[in-house]
């Protein structure tokens, strides 16, 4: 019986920790590395994307006005040119018309970053001049 109720009590344990986790999770902001370098912030709703391989790209979430995202880059080689991003909600494809949706944030790229000029992430001069 003390077995049972060790048991018992650790997997609520455990379940209960988990919850905490989750809680932690989504409250810890959005921060730079090196995959996703520079920080943007939504100025308004945008929709997201499943990622445009052969087919049309099908909506996926919406990013909620003033939610942080970092950016990885785009796929400018591709017919449905997207940005690759990871915001709250995990790593999502924001299409090209919505760009201008979002505000660089150039204080809180990656340290070390070459800051870019505008969200025009497929222009040829997107980097400052040295």
């Amino acid at each position: 019986m003390i077995v049972i109720a060790l048991l018992g009590a650790g997997t609520h344990y455990v379940i209960e920790l988990h919850e905490q986790y989750r809680a932690a999770e989504t409250a810890r902001p959005v921060v730079a590395d090196f995959d996703f370098m520079y920080m943007a912030i939504a100025t308004r709703d945008v929709q997201t994307y499943t990622k445009a391989e052969e087919s049309k790209p099908k909506a996926a979430s919406v990013i909620p006005q003033w939610q942080r995202c970092v950016i990885d880059g785009a796929s400018c080689d591709r017919q449905t040119v997207q940005a690759h991003m990871r915001c709250k909600a995990g790593v999502v494809y924001v299409n090209q018309a919505d760009w201008q949706a979002f505000a660089l944030i150039p204080r809180e790229n990656l340290r070390g970053a070459v800051a870019m000029k505008s969200m025009n992430l497929c222009a040829p001069d997107n980097t400052p001049d040295e």
